[in-house]
């Protein structure tokens, strides 16, 4: 605080970060274990999330996220990225049936959703997850005391699941 900047920010997994972003933060022992889900229009014949379902589909994501084990689809085009940047355009392009899907998070769509004034009565979120992935806070290296410390904060208290 005195510097005007933060010791650490986001959560997020190490999977997504740009290697600049790795250089200079580390991650903390996990906090929680989360997954992202594809979000479907209600009519999909998409039923699971099996990689093999979506081969040869349209997918909207968020520009600029990563998708850990999902990305080496997306570079050799098994899967086609559709990316956008907002989840109204995301919401949008599923409902028309632009792409056949889109990868979000289930803890946070329904918060996403209630914001864009929209009901998740036209879609369907599969519920097996795409892939999951622990979150960690992010610290900046040179602050390994303040990662000392809330690792060891982490592991004494009782974290409640997301």
């Amino acid at each position: 605080m005195r510097d005007g900047e933060a010791d650490a920010f986001a959560l997020s997994n190490p999977m997504f970060l740009h290697p600049e972003i790795k250089s200079r933060f580390s991650s903390s022992i996990p906090l929680w274990s989360i997954g992202d889900h594809l979000l479907v229009r209600k009519d999909s014949p998409i039923k699971d999330s099996n990689i093999s379902s979506l081969l040869g589909k349209k997918i909207a994501v968020l520009h600029g996220n990563g998708h850990g084990p999902i990305d080496k689809y997306f570079e050799n085009g098994m899967i086609k990225k559709h990316a956008v940047y907002s989840t109204p355009q995301i919401l949008e392009l599923v409902l028309k049936g632009r792409v056949d899907g889109a990868i979000c998070n289930k803890t946070t769509l329904p918060a996403l959703m209630n914001r864009a004034k929209v009901s998740m009565k036209n879609y369907r979120l599969i519920e097996s997850p795409l892939y999951t992935f622990n979150l960690h806070l992010l610290v900046k290296r040179q602050k390994s005391n303040f990662l000392r410390d809330f690792d060891k904060f982490i592991q004494t208290e009782k974290i409640p699941e997301i």
